[in-house]
């Protein structure tokens, strides 16, 4: 991409340069949103016009991804990830199929995710070069995770992270006309899944983990049913293309802490328009390797609720599995 591997962004710089906090993951593409005159951003709930069966895309390749966890083979992810998305959208070329989402004269916001499985670097380099390929300046970036991003490609670029009235980083407001959501798939343990929905915890402030003080956030009561009011936002719902999921190693139990023993190398990235049923297809693949390790179902505890209020509730996609199309590469 005319980047010498000198010039890019060490894994030291890289984690120095992101967030460390952040309850939670996830995202979507969507829909409009309305909003009346005095309703506060909790409020906010979406239209929807029914479609057809929205597609999200498996691409696996076990040699992605070392043994131990400890290596990733760059050159692979960059394949996985045009396999996935040319799958998506039926293109012939990496730089046609992203360019259904994002073109040149775009300013990218990309929501990515630090906590207890951080996306590799490796994918983000890809989803980067990838986006200089379509034409998108490193300087129309900027990649972000709670109160500290990195614009640009490169480390010694770090972009402070502020808020809008409504609790929402001005990231999506104001820099953005085009969001990215890139979570890493993981049990949760206050949400049950950690993927796209629950990945916009990271791109708001206010939240209180016990809901008190009139937080302008109470997503976490019940099992963060509600956290589909956070993509719901017109700032983030209105601008949103396309959802990422690393699935290289995901975890399937536990949380904050992360036992190695629940981790697994699946070589995954899951792509898709419809942020719900990506993280249908997530916890899919979540229970499966739940029961595989038990010997029996071993159901999510607690359990996944806000996947389905993020569909019956705030309409922001298709959370019945037999109604996606899941094609795997």
């Amino acid at each position: 991409m005319g980047k010498r591997r000198s010039d890019r962004l060490t894994r030291r710089d890289f984690l120095r340069g992101t967030a460390l906090g952040a309850l939670g993951w996830g995202a979507a593409v969507g829909a409009g949103c309305t909003r009346q005159s005095g309703e506060s951003p909790a409020q906010t709930v979406p239209t929807t016009a029914p479609g057809p069966r929205p597609r999200v895309v498996i691409a696996r390749d076990a040699a992605a991804i070392s043994d131990d966890g400890q290596r990733v083979d760059a050159t692979r992810v960059n394949e996985l990830l045009a396999k996935a998305l040319k799958r998506l959208t039926d293109e012939e070329s990496l730089v046609a199929a992203l360019g259904r989402f994002v073109r040149s004269g775009d300013r990218v916001g990309i929501k990515h995710s630090v906590m207890m499985t951080p996306v590799h670097e490796e994918l983000l380099w890809a989803l980067w070069e990838a986006l200089e390929a379509v034409g998108v300046p490193a300087a129309s970036v900027i990649t972000w995770d709670r109160d500290q991003g990195h614009r640009g490609y490169r480390a010694g670029e770090p972009a402070a992270v502020s808020y809008d009235a409504d609790h929402v980083a001005t990231i999506c407001s104001e820099f953005a006309t085009v969001l990215l959501n890139v979570p890493g798939l993981k049990s949760h343990w206050v949400a049950g899944l950690g993927a796209c929905l629950k990945n916009w915890a990271g791109a708001v402030s206010g939240l209180d983990i016990r809901d008190q003080n009139n937080t302008p956030w109470p997503i976490h009561g019940d099992s963060c049913a509600d956290i589909g009011m956070l993509q719901a936002h017109p700032s983030i719902q209105g601008k949103l293309r396309l959802c990422v999921v690393d699935a290289l190693r995901p975890l399937c139990h536990g949380g904050p802490q992360v036992n190695p023993q629940y981790l697994w190398n699946y070589g995954g990235i899951i792509v898709g328009t419809d942020a719900v049923a990506v993280d249908r297809v997530g916890l899919d693949i979540i229970q499966k390797r739940r029961n595989e390790v038990r010997g029996e179902e071993w159901p999510l505890s607690p359990p996944p609720k806000h996947i389905a209020t993020a569909a019956a509730k705030y309409h922001l996609g298709e959370a019945n599995l037999d109604r996606i199309e899941v094609v795997e590469v």
